[in-house]
């Protein structure tokens, strides 16, 4: 937006207001305050006395000088606010990218920038100003802006890299070098431990894993993992997760499922697991830990043989890597870990998540409809510092945004009996909504407006985070994709399904369900301040959309691409 100068005797101001880019702007006939006087402190000296004495020739030219200096000044002074401005807005731009569900600015309907072959294997990865895509044991890296090739480097066969992006619509800030490992997690087909070989003899578990650490210029190092240590999978910050069960196995029979209720009668032979975080390139222990069997804990996958005899996995387990957390979870097994190793999770309560506020703090309960909801072992909701002590209780549900502008301020939204409370950082009571009536999801926080979801009447609500007052409501009616005709789609065969910002809008993708099963996507903007639809994207099928450093790409499973939108 241009800038207005304000004559303010003494000092430079600005003014901002609504207009085009100052690119876009005439520009001045003179510059500002030429005609002006500078012998007065407004720049208007109105009429001189007839009889006031006239300056000498060197009283004007120590004039002109003053004039000179004072005017160098005012560009000093300018140009520094410049750039401070200029600075500050980088900053802001940069705040947002680094948000979760933080893209730039996207004043109209996306176009596509580029687009690239999906990937075959794993999947998508970050470095910085990267995007790594593993293609045919291949790592290829693009430029995010671009879309072009930046290095391509080998991979042993059968390589994954990376891990968060396949559970989360936001990559994290990428570390400085990407972890790959080589497939080596066994099949329940071919387990060697609790479950009696379906063959003659076992598979085993692959051997002579490897792991790949490539940095961002491309330059990679290979090494062969240790394999008593269990199977891997990457870790964060330049780690690899590893996993195992502890003590011999048992040589009882298979563990049938019971085909009405579809769990395992008898796990008894169910064994602890070890996990372990080892330093990507030199194989160092960073941490350990060895967590007892639980059998209410995790899932017991099933599987099936030949015979149609269904058996349960009780060695399987997978990892996650998600809110900068490693998440372990199997059979008998359900931790949650920070990178240095403190387990977050309560080993009490066998079915609680955790999330990441957007201050860095992590929220952990039990979801409604788990297994373990109302049980003796359900724990209470708490907010937990970063590093995992109990900051506070919450009396309600928290609502953790999807998206935000990274400047919440501390804001935790919560759901409490049917209302909508705001609290601080520490817990603190902000306001409560009188507007909205039970809160289900929190879609953005930015730009002084949270976006929810209304469960009651199925609404999208814009909030005021300073005061709790309902700005503005809009309809699934609204914000469905219409159809070819022009008719909107039926509220109860669209969603919200995933939601970004740009901290002036709410970027909604909104998901239709058709008749016969297929579903569409479209990408939906709305203002924040007014709640009024700013454009429609085109509708999609089969997509899906993640945040690459303030960059928005969309992946299509039917033709197999990945696509910059901009």
């Amino acid at each position: 937006m241009p800038r207005r100068r304000r004559p303010d005797h003494g000092r430079v101001a600005f003014e901002l207001e609504e207009g085009p880019h100052p690119a876009d702007a005439a520009p001045d006939d003179d510059p500002p305050g030429a005609s002006a006087d500078p012998g007065s402190p407004d720049g208007d000296t109105g009429s001189a006395s007839p009889d006031a004495p006239r300056p000498t020739g060197a009283a004007r030219r120590r004039g002109r000088r003053g004039a000179l200096v004072a005017a160098a000044a005012a560009v000093v002074v300018v140009g520094g606010m410049i750039v401070v401005d200029a600075v500050s807005s980088r900053g802001s731009l940069e705040t947002v990218r680094r948000a979760v569900g933080g893209v730039e600015p996207l004043p109209s309907a996306p176009a596509e920038l580029w687009t690239v072959p999906a990937q075959t294997a794993g999947s998508p990865a970050t470095l910085p100003g990267l995007v790594v895509l593993v293609r045919d044991d291949e790592a290829v890296a693009h430029d995010v802006d671009t879309g072009e090739v930046r290095w391509t480097v080998p991979l042993p066969p059968t390589s994954r890299c990376g891990g968060e992006l396949v559970v989360s619509a936001t990559a994290p800030v990428p570390d400085d070098e990407l972890v790959c490992v080589t497939d080596d997690v066994p099949s329940p087909l071919e387990a060697t431990t609790a479950l009696t070989p379906l063959g003659d003899e076992p598979v085993p578990a692959a051997e002579g894993a490897e792991v790949t650490v490539i940095d961002a210029g491309g330059k990679a190092e290979t090494r062969t993992l240790d394999a008593a240590r269990g199977w891997s999978a990457p870790g964060p910050d330049g780690s690899v997760a590893r996993f195992r069960r502890a003590g011999e196995a048992p040589d009882g029979p298979r563990v049938t499922v019971d085909p009405t209720t579809g769990v395992p009668s008898d796990l008894s032979a169910g064994r602890p697991a070890v996990v372990t975080l080892e330093d990507a390139r030199t194989g160092q222990v960073r941490w350990e830990h060895e967590l007892p069997f639980v059998p209410e804990e995790g899932s017991c996958a099933p599987y099936s043989d030949t015979e149609s005899v269904t058996y349960a996995d009780l060695d399987g387990a997978t990892f996650v890597l998600g809110a900068g957390l490693v998440v372990v979870q199997g059979c008998g097994v359900d931790a949650w870990f920070t990178a240095d190793g403190t387990r977050v999770d309560d080993p009490r309560a066998t079915a609680d998540v955790l999330s990441r506020i957007p201050d860095g703090a992590l929220y952990r309960a039990t979801p409604p409809g788990s297994a373990a909801d109302g049980a003796a072992s359900t724990g209470p909701p708490v907010v937990l510092e970063p590093e995992g002590e109990v900051r506070w209780e919450p009396p309600g549900t928290v609502l953790v945004p999807h998206a935000t502008d990274g400047a919440t301020g501390g804001l935790v939204l919560t759901r409490e009996v049917t209302s909508l409370v705001a609290r601080d950082a520490t817990g603190a009571r902000r306001w409560e909504s009188a507007g909205v009536n039970g809160a289900e999801s929190a879609y953005v926080v930015a730009a002084g407006t949270a976006v929810v979801r209304q469960g009651m009447g199925n609404v999208v609500v814009g909030v005021d985070v300073e005061t709790g007052r309902v700005l503005w409501t809009r309809t699934a009616e609204v914000l469905a994709p219409p159809d070819p005709d022009g008719a909107p789609t039926p509220a109860p065969m669209s969603m919200v399904t995933q939601a970004f910002t740009d901290g002036a809008r709410a970027l909604l993708v909104v998901t239709t369900w058709s008749d016969d099963g297929e579903d569409t996507a479209r990408l939906v903007a709305l203002d924040l301040r007014d709640g009024d639809v700013e454009w429609r994207g085109d509708a999609t099928t089969g997509s899906w959309y993640v945040a690459v450093q303030g960059r928005l790409l969309r992946a299509d499973r039917g033709d197999a691409t990945v696509t910059r939108l901009g």
